[in-house]
């Protein structure tokens, strides 16, 4: 993982394509990140990035199961990293 400190309104670099822009922080102390990349480049939060290649995953055993009542448990491997769903 590279780690950069950058001021307001500086700006960081991904390939030649993609540029992140530092607009601040609120009283909150959530970062405002701007991103410029092109329109077939996807950008999504992580968050958004998992339930998007987890809900298809979900649907699948969701079809294959029968109308069981009881509580299942499922892990999914994800870049790494174990996810525990329980339903």
């Amino acid at each position: 993982m590279l780690i950069l400190e950058r001021n307001k309104n500086q700006a960081l670099r991904i390939n030649d394509n993609i540029v992140v822009y530092y607009l601040g922080i609120n009283r909150w102390g959530n970062v405002k990140l701007g991103i410029d990349a092109p329109q077939d480049i996807r950008v999504d939060r992580l968050e958004i990035h998992i339930k998007l290649k987890i809900n298809p995953l979900l649907k699948k055993e969701k079809k294959e199961k029968t109308t069981n009542k009881e509580i299942s448990k499922t892990t999914i491997t994800y870049k790494k990293t174990k996810l525990l769903l329980i339903k």
